[in-house]
């Protein structure tokens, strides 16, 4: 939970750097490194993938030996994990919020006098 926790963190910070980098909100930004982040770590975490496939390959066609084949494995950790959750909180915020100002901000109807 604590490793899920300093995940989070710091790729919140990460975010909220670059968020002041580019000058815009930090909302606007977290949708893209959340992709970022998610896709970094699944790659990172996985084994057996395509390019996998393909350092095997060059390796048997450099050296005339035939390597065994690695199956695709991931492991779903608690970075990866993080990383989800930081993903999938940005379009549940954006609707959250959006629905809550038009609640609050824009009325039905407006009484003309």
């Amino acid at each position: 939970m604590i490793i899920i926790i300093v995940a989070f963190i710091v790729e919140v910070l990460i975010t909220y750097f670059i968020a002041s980098f580019f000058s815009v909100r930090m909302i606007e930004v977290m949708f893209f490194t959340g992709i970022v982040f998610a896709g970094g770590t699944f790659y990172f975490s996985s084994s057996g993938g395509a390019i996998s496939r393909l350092f095997a390959s060059q390796a048997s066609g450099q050296t005339g030996i035939i390597l065994k084949r690695e199956r695709f494995t991931y492991k779903l950790g608690p970075i990866f994990t993080a990383s989800i959750i930081f993903f999938f909180y940005t379009p549940i915020e954006n609707c959250c919020r959006q629905s809550y100002s038009n609640f609050v901000y824009r009325p039905y109807h407006k009484i003309n006098r």
